[in-house]
């Protein structure tokens, strides 16, 4: 960690130097509890690069050798404060397009690596919405879901167009053929790319999909 601290050009030291003096200086001397100068200094940090270019619990309990409890509640209380609802969606897009997937196929699960603990609510906040569970009980880094979910999850935010995502599904094993594709998602589908009247074309197909995987 010093070894970063040392490389940074005057400029940036000055700045960071400014921004904590400023921060302890407001609103007088000594008044900052010291939950918020951790933070502050941890956000310096994060601004130098010291954790790299993704911090992760793990890099940052390493560099400052605390407990993963801790850094994953400075991690959390950092990104509350400045991540975007944008800046959200473009990390859930990556986590998306190079996922660390567990996939329990018996039961048509899969666990969807995610470190970041503000990108993990985030996430379950989405399926939430959307009437789906979670879980997340054998591993915190790990969000479990249905296939379905999933494939929702990818359709609306990894950022690929539709004649793109089944390649991309099938690239993960999530999808093998037509018939994989859930319910719900080809749903979605027809009604987003068709339009509200489909719902003839949406019993139609659901109807040929059941029919096929019962064969």
């Amino acid at each position: 960690m010093i070894d970063v601290l040392n490389k940074l050009n005057p400029e940036e030291s000055q700045k960071i130097l400014i921004k904590v003096f400023s921060q302890y200086l407001n609103p007088s001397f000594g008044a900052l509890s010291k939950r918020e100068i951790d933070l502050t200094m941890f956000s310096c940090l994060i601004e130098a690069d010291v954790f790299g270019a993704t911090p992760t619990p793990y890099t940052i309990m390493r560099e400052l050798k605390i407990t993963r409890a801790k850094a994953s509640n400075l991690l959390y209380e950092y990104n509350l404060r400045k991540a975007s609802d944008e800046t959200l969606k473009e990390d859930l897009a990556k986590i998306l397009n190079s996922p660390i997937l567990d996939k329990v196929k018996s039961s048509r699960k899969i666990g969807l690596e995610v470190e970041n603990p503000l990108l993990k609510d985030y996430v379950r906040n989405i399926l939430k919405q959307q009437g789906q569970i979670t879980d997340s009980t054998f591993n915190n880094d790990i969000l479990y879901m249905s296939f379905e979910a999933y494939e929702r999850l990818f359709y609306d935010y990894s950022g690929h167009n539709k004649e793109e995502i089944y390649s991309k599904l099938v690239e993960q094993g999530v999808a093998t053929r037509a018939s994989d594709i859930g319910e719900s998602i080809l749903d979605f589908l027809m009604t987003k790319f068709v339009g509200d009247k489909s719902k003839d074309i949406v019993d139609t197909i659901s109807k040929l999909l059941k029919d096929k995987k019962t064969k």
